[in-house]
């Protein structure tokens, strides 16, 4: 007699008994152990060589026996115990990075599965202080999370559940962050200012000082032609002064 556990579901099987003394066996009566005595769960004929156990609870002990049956009545019986698979351990959370608009959070593995695989992670939020909610069912091996479109200059509080097949497990501490505002543009004004400046005020004190230098030479050229040549060229000393 054995049984095979698979989640909260347990598969208990038996083969006939060796020797039915004289009396062919008609059925097979299965019986738990509750509290300290026991208890009849179920009857099958005698083609029936196994019988399901579900719905068990998390790290749940049972104990079962099988008696066959003849038309003389029960014959002694053969147990068999195993105990349910539990709920698996508590991660931790490994760190929380502050980001525009969003907040990534890691955590470890817990030290136990249960001894059932871990299927996911359950990820709950709370901002500003409401309460708790779920925000995400995080696939198993995956163990981070980015939290994107949030409120910037909020403060967001994590914790962490890792679920297998017996249900979730206890929450991992509690962590915060605050998610970063989206930077501005700073100097922008100055600077398209500053080129513009550059650009043109240089031009344009260019272009004033080749008027200057271009009135002066029609000038020079007007005192020549006139035959005041010495005159021209006192009068460009001081004013090049």
């Amino acid at each position: 007699m054995g049984a095979s556990v698979e989640g909260r579901n347990a598969l208990i099987s038996w083969t006939p008994p060796l020797e039915d003394n004289g009396s062919a066996v008609i059925g097979y009566w299965v019986y738990e152990m509750t509290g300290d005595q026991w208890t009849r769960s179920a009857w099958f004929d005698s083609t029936t060589l196994d019988y399901v156990v579900s719905g068990l609870a998390p790290a749940s002990h049972h104990l079962y026996m099988v008696r066959a049956e003849n038309l003389v009545g029960e014959g002694p019986g053969a147990t068999v115990e195993f105990t349910a698979p539990d709920v698996p351990g508590q991660p931790s959370i490994l760190s929380i990075k502050e980001g525009v608009r969003n907040i990534t959070l890691a955590w470890t593995t817990p030290p136990s599965d249960g001894g059932a695989a871990i299927s996911s992670y359950v990820v709950y939020r709370s901002e500003e202080g409401a309460p708790f909610r779920v925000i995400a069912i995080v696939p198993s091996p995956v163990h981070d999370l980015l939290d994107d479109g949030l409120t910037a200059n909020s403060t967001y509080r994590y914790y962490v559940t890792a679920m297998n097949v017996m249900g979730t497990g206890p929450i991992s501490q509690v962590a915060q962050a605050t998610a970063l505002p989206v930077p501005e543009q700073g100097g922008g004004h100055s600077t398209v200012t500053k080129s513009w400046e550059s650009t043109y005020g240089g031009a344009l004190a260019l272009s004033g000082t080749l008027s200057i230098a271009l009135l002066c030479a029609l000038v020079l050229y007007y005192y020549r032609r006139r035959g005041g040549g010495s005159m021209a060229m006192d009068w460009w000393r001081r004013w090049s002064k």
